[in-house]
């Protein structure tokens, strides 16, 4: 198996692309988004200019941390 194939790869790319924010994200709370029909734990980016992300925002994801997302 070739290093980027198999069920980790997979993975990786369905992490990537917008999450819809279904509650709201504050720079110290964590709150839900919505990404692929799977919802996430997120948080805002600590770089990142936001520090309010409101229901129905459209965000890039940034990175995952175990089960929650890094957007910005």
């Amino acid at each position: 198996m070739k290093r980027n194939e198999g069920p980790v790869a997979n993975l990786i790319t369905a992490i990537r692309g917008n999450a819809k924010v279904e509650e709201l994200i504050t720079a110290t709370q964590s709150g839900r988004v919505r990404l692929n029909g799977v919802y996430w734990k997120a948080l805002l980016h600590s770089s990142s200019a936001k520090t309010l992300a409101f229901p129905g925002e459209e965000l890039e994801v940034i990175c995952r941390d175990g089960n929650t997302l890094i957007i910005g």
